[in-house]
């Protein structure tokens, strides 16, 4: 869906990927890599946010 979106509209897909600072937006892949970590490696982690955002908060 979104490389339809991304085809259809160049410029406006451009800029959004213009406000990530990695240049790209965050995959599923991304998102199962952090749920993955979270399942497995931090057992012990409390109140603590995990952002897959592909940089765009750091804009």
């Amino acid at each position: 869906m979104i490389r339809r979106y991304a085809a259809a509209n160049a410029g406006h897909w451009q800029a959004i990927l213009d406000e990530h600072e990695m240049g790209c937006t965050s995959r599923p892949e991304d998102v199962a890599a952090a749920v993955l970590f979270l399942c497995r490696d931090a057992l012990r982690t409390t109140g603590a946010v995990l952002t897959v955002d592909s940089g765009l908060l750091l804009h």
